[in-house]
């Protein structure tokens, strides 16, 4: 097996990351593809579903302004549904079980994560569920820390 890059440099950081810095050694051949036609519109229906979802939530956020509103899990996925919003710093903040995102700012926003049991402290929090397969579990939780919980499902 050829090897078309050498590693030149190891770098630590923060006991969590690691940079790695490689050089070429050998050419690279470009191969052309190109992906049929009848699949690109695929790829539109994905990206538009994102951008439809954004005014939904936009949407959401505009009925509901004054009140607690959350957006969970804070996950890259969610960023994804923030950064197709009009006014995602309407949210009050994210909600995340891991105790490794809570007190922190959802990257690239100014979201604080909490733990659902801030959701306690509120009588009828509006919570944007965007949780795949976990959605049934994390529903079942907010609904046991605050029985008046308004949830959307985002699928």
């Amino acid at each position: 097996m050829r090897q078309d890059y050498t590693l030149v440099h190891r770098t630590e950081w923060r006991n969590h990351s690691v940079f790695l810095c490689f050089e070429q050694t050998a050419p690279t051949t470009l191969a052309s593809w190109r992906a049929p036609t009848s699949y690109l519109h695929v790829v539109d229906l994905y990206f538009s579903r994102f951008q439809a979802t954004g005014r939904e939530l936009d949407r959401l956020v505009e009925q509901n302004l004054g009140e607690a509103i959350y957006l969970c899990p804070a996950s890259v996925y969610s960023q994804y549904l923030l950064a197709h919003m009009t006014k995602p710093l309407e949210l009050t903040g994210v909600l995340d079980n891991s105790t490794e995102k809570q007190g922190k700012i959802l990257y690239g926003t100014n979201l604080i994560v909490y733990s659902p049991e801030i959701l306690g402290k509120t009588a009828h929090p509006l919570v944007i569920l965007c949780a795949g397969d976990h959605t049934p579990q994390i529903q079942q939780q907010i609904l046991t820390i605050c029985p008046g919980a308004r949830i959307h499902v985002i699928d």
